[in-house]
């Protein structure tokens, strides 16, 4: 068991022994969405604390593609941040009012984390798919030696 669930599991055992102890019976479900709660409201008091500490600076941020601006513009929105774009700028460019240290130690340390997981499971269902719909396994081009004297190529695309 990895800390992170021994955490979590050391809090559902606390909120369900509070609960039962007000005679309150909670199902996990119950739980999970108290404890959702109880985050995002104390990552909201953080923002608020930093906030008084540091004025909010404007941030800009290229995202890689339209799977990471999805994942980033929901992490901003479940802070209460509001994301936009000026006119003219790249789809996958995002820029939001926030202090340095909440980007810093709390916005992007989890959007790094969720990133690299949501980009390997589209990288394994893609390979799936191509592997499944093609009948063949998804693999890069051969690689081999160019000869001394190369000769030209027909076209060149990309």
């Amino acid at each position: 068991m990895t800390t992170k669930q021994t955490k979590v599991l050391r809090a559902r055992n606390l909120a369900t022994r509070d609960h039962t102890r007000a005679g309150l019976t909670l199902d996990t479900g119950a739980l999970i969405q108290l404890e959702k709660r109880d985050a995002r409201e104390r990552i909201l008091a953080r923002l608020h604390t930093l906030e008084q500490q540091a004025p909010a600076v404007e941030y800009k941020f290229t995202m890689q593609d339209m799977w990471s601006k999805k994942l980033f513009l929901a992490l901003l929105r479940r802070y209460d941040l509001t994301p936009y774009r000026y006119r003219g700028r790249r789809r996958t460019t995002v820029v939001v009012r926030v202090p340095q240290r909440f980007v810093d130690e709390t916005l992007w340390p989890p959007f790094q984390r969720a990133s690299q997981e949501l980009r390997q499971h589209l990288d394994e269902v893609a390979s799936k798919v191509i592997e499944q719909a093609l009948d063949a396994k998804d693999a890069d081009a051969e690689e081999r030696e160019q000869p001394q004297q190369a000769p030209p190529f027909a076209a060149e695309k990309g």
